[in-house]
């Protein structure tokens, strides 16, 4: 991809007709070589000339497609490709934290057990208290 060209996924895009519409309207606009709007992928690439800048483009592209479809969303690919690799570091984290969580727990659990077979002065074996922790 070159610096020239931007990817815009329309989200919520449902009808054809109105896709060749927005794909019209962009390529009318200045600053504009090329726009493709891929009906089947609600995608659309642009490719810029280089007199208007990238958020201006899109800025405009999403003015445009707010007038002819109001539901339908617009989003930078790159953008969202960034985005979502934040949020899966952010899920794995959590996870992490979580197994550990668990694990703690767990282990809480089991003492309390000991804890409370001791004072009960109750024999019991080992493993029943830890098969009660495990629950």
């Amino acid at each position: 991809m070159s610096s020239n060209e931007v990817k815009l996924i329309l989200s919520g895009l449902d009808c054809a007709n109105c896709a060749n519409k927005i794909e019209t309207k962009v390529n009318n606009l200045d600053g504009i070589n090329e726009a493709t709007l891929n009906f089947a992928t609600s995608t659309l690439i642009i490719e810029l000339n280089g007199t208007i800048e990238r958020e201006d483009a899109i800025k405009e592209i999403k003015s445009i497609v707010n007038k002819l479809e109001p539901g339908v969303k617009v989003f930078d690919k790159d953008e969202n490709r960034a985005l979502t690799k934040k949020m899966l570091r952010s899920v794995q984290v959590s996870l992490v934290v979580n197994r550990k969580m668990i694990l703690i727990k767990k282990v809480i659990t089991i003492m309390k057990n000991i804890h409370t077979v001791i004072h009960m002065n109750t024999p019991m074996d080992i493993h029943m208290i830890i098969l009660m922790g495990m629950q």
